[in-house]
């Protein structure tokens, strides 16, 4: 049976680095090596976890020199492949389809896996409805992300859309919780009803601030109030790796879940932040609009599976 996208926090992968120490076949090299994560089923090639030379390497009977070094990535997903379930399809059309990422499964084929993506899943529904397309994602969503993502269906609308981005003619909307006042401590943040951001940004290990990085574009529109926390929409006018998290971290406050730009753990809900809303003409210049269809439910389960801690007397 194949499972569906998994959910909650992702288990990253432990990178192993394996040399034979005698001419001897791929397999046997690993086996020796790392006897509980080889099986019979040489799982680990199947998937594309094993790496030599910086490119994947599937074929387990080949032999090898002694001295060969490989890099192997064992996740805890590695058994599993992504199924695009169809309350997961939010709009289809001729030549493009937008899907929901759940939060914890990767946009697009990381280090240790070739199929728990949804970038795979997508392919496979494709093949399902007897479309041989290789699936490519127009825009991507990091990892603890969850929402909308957008998908060609031929090459005519790969190369659309990808002129599209770089033009910056499909406009997303995001979504987020940020903390704006902590229960335990006295010092706040008064947060503010409109806020446009442009700076620089950098990606070393994680997005920073730098006058030396690319330029950026972000607005974060006050949504609500909600106890201890502010909902705000943001509109992206670039794309960015990490550029919401970055920017609400170094002008607002950590997004909520957000660990790795300094907000507490929610280990159960990923992080709040959902890709909310597109809008974009498709190849016929026909107006698209779309929306996450339960936002509003998304965001209140998101509060009340991760209240304010009470503040400490």
């Amino acid at each position: 049976m194949t499972p569906s996208p998994p959910k909650g926090q992702h288990h990253n992968a432990k990178v192993y680095h394996v040399t034979g120490k005698k001419a001897d076949t791929a397999y046997r090299i690993l086996q020796h090596a790392l006897p509980e994560h080889v099986g019979d089923s040489a799982i680990l090639f199947k998937i594309g976890a094993v790496w030599l030379n910086n490119q994947r390497f599937h074929n387990p009977d080949e032999k090898l020199p002694a001295g060969t070094t490989f890099r192997v990535y064992v996740s805890t997903q590695r058994h599993e492949t992504a199924l695009l379930l169809p309350s997961q399809i939010i709009a289809e059309a001729k030549d493009w389809i937008i899907v929901d990422k759940p939060a914890g499964i990767s946009s697009v084929p990381d280090r240790s896996h070739l199929y728990c993506n949804m970038t795979s899943a997508v392919t496979d529904y494709f093949r399902s409805n007897n479309l041989r397309y290789t699936a490519n994602a127009i825009t991507r969503l990091d990892l603890m992300t969850s929402g909308l993502m957008l998908y060609a269906k031929n090459p005519n609308a790969e190369r659309y859309f990808g002129k599209a981005m770089l033009a910056h003619q499909i406009r997303k909307q995001y979504t987020t919780l940020l903390e704006h006042k902590d229960p335990r401590r006295a010092d706040t943040f008064a947060p503010p009803a409109c806020l446009r951001i442009r700076d620089k940004l950098s990606f070393v290990d994680k997005a920073r601030v730098s006058p030396d990085g690319r330029d950026c574009h972000s607005l974060f529109v006050k949504n609500s109030e909600i106890d201890t926390k502010t909902r705000y929409n943001v509109m992206l006018f670039t794309g960015r790796r990490h550029q919401i998290r970055c920017h609400a971290r170094h002008y607002l406050a950590p997004v909520l879940g957000d660990t790795f730009y300094g907000g507490k753990s929610h280990p159960n809900t990923g992080i709040a932040l959902w890709a909310a809303a597109y809008n974009f003409r498709d190849l016929s210049g026909k107006k698209i609009r779309i929306r996450l269809p339960d936002l509003d439910k998304r965001v209140h389960d998101f509060l009340v599976e991760n209240p304010s801690q009470p503040a400490q007397t």
